[in-house]
């Protein structure tokens, strides 16, 4: 992967989005996608489907599929999934690395309370990698629940 290959793009209106969601559920992980247009960004919760949702999360499968469809109708694309880590650093727990199952696709994790709040990674062949978080000011972000 080259340097520029591990440059990610993300509005600053969506990081603080994400960081607002997830402080105001302090005690369990929120989760979501981030949506991509041609023209602006879209955060849709998801709810979080995990019997445990203290450490852990689960895309909720009809919201998923829903999204999903949402997509094909919108012309938009997934730029990246999101969780919370309520009480570890917002980088891929053991359970995450195990779990997750959309490769090239961007895992954002946010911790309101960690510096810096919120991280990005992408999943390869035998792992993640951390990807350079970089904020897009122009770019205009609303949040669907």
């Amino acid at each position: 992967m080259t340097a520029t290959d591990r440059i990610f793009e993300l509005p600053i209106t969506v990081q603080k989005q994400l960081i607002a969601l997830a402080a105001a559920c302090p005690t369990e992980e929120v989760c979501g996608l981030i949506l991509r247009s041609s023209t602006s960004f879209t955060v849709l919760e998801i709810n979080n489907a995990a019997a445990d949702r203290r450490y852990r999360y689960e895309l909720e499968p009809k919201q998923l599929i829903a999204a999903f469809k949402q997509m094909r109708q919108t012309g938009e694309q997934l730029h990246a999934i999101y969780h919370s880590h309520p009480f570890s650093p917002p980088k891929p727990s053991e359970t995450d690395c195990h779990e997750a199952s959309y490769p090239d696709t961007p895992y954002v994790i946010v911790n309101p309370q960690a510096t810096p709040p919120l991280r990005a990674f992408m999943l390869r062949n035998d792992g993640f990698d951390e990807l350079i978080l970089r904020a897009d000011t122009a770019a205009t972000a609303h949040t669907k629940h």
